[in-house]
């Protein structure tokens, strides 16, 4: 994954103020190792906007996370993954494209974000 995107994906949480989360979104294992399926991070960013990283750690299967929103109300939601054709994928300078950003879309609704991992 270029460094670029890493960089991108963090610059908002860059001097944000961190909100609590509690996730609970099952766990994914790989020989002796267990850890939970998705990793969260939620943060107040300085424009004011509440940022909220979700990351899928198995290759293998969709996580379909509710995010209760605690009466934060949203105006509007965006989100954005990395994708690529297998897991282990580079971008080179061949092929500088083989991840990239995409669009997709989360659903929300009754105080929850749906987000499809």
């Amino acid at each position: 994954m270029p460094t670029y995107h890493v960089c991108k994906g963090f610059v908002p949480f860059q001097v944000a103020t961190l909100i609590p989360t509690k996730l609970q979104a099952g766990k994914y294992k790989l020989g002796d190792i267990t850890s939970p399926q998705v990793d969260e991070l939620a943060a107040r960013a300085k424009d004011g906007h509440v940022r909220l990283a979700l990351t899928n750690i198995d290759p293998n299967r969709l996580a379909n996370v509710h995010v209760r929103t605690g009466g934060i109300s949203a105006k509007s939601v965006r989100g954005e993954v990395l994708r690529a054709r297998q897991v282990d994928t580079l971008s080179t300078f061949e092929a500088p494209n083989a991840v990239s950003p995409m669009p997709f879309g989360v659903e929300a609704g009754n105080g929850e974000l749906m987000p499809h991992l």
